[in-house]
């Protein structure tokens, strides 16, 4: 994880800026298991999409499929209906976004990291 973590601390943007904060622990969690990501951003009221979002490549549809489905199950280890779903929706790549977009901004940066935490926290044998 140490590595993961180095190498998204040290991608940057065409203006030299970090990924953001409110979607880092996501992206660390899609690279963790080996999930290539184009673009991310944690979402913003003033311009842009009130939600975050990360654009994947095509090719990793398989793995992606294999991460969303697993965090979108219906119910939770600790038996509480999970309310963290997402979805990957198609465009000019694979957009990994939170099915409930209603919600705070606040909220929908907490669920992505949420969601990093928990593909942070799968067990190396998971998937195989």
């Amino acid at each position: 994880m140490r590595r993961v973590r180095k190498e998204v601390d040290e991608i940057t943007d065409a203006l030299g800026k970090p990924i953001e904060k409110g979607i880092r622990e996501l992206v660390i969690g899609l690279k963790r298991w080996g999930i290539e990501t184009e673009q991310s951003c944690e979402g913003h009221y003033r311009w842009g999409t009130p939600y975050p979002w990360v654009t994947i490549p095509f090719k990793e549809a398989r793995k992606l499929n294999l991460v969303v489905a697993w965090q979108n199950r219906p119910v939770l280890e600790n038996g509480k209906s999970n309310k963290n779903t997402w979805v990957i929706r198609p465009s000019v790549f694979l957009e990994l976004i939170p099915e409930d977009r209603g919600q705070s901004l606040k909220k929908l940066k907490a669920r992505a990291a949420e969601f990093g935490f928990f593909l942070q926290k799968l067990p190396a044998s998971w998937g195989k």
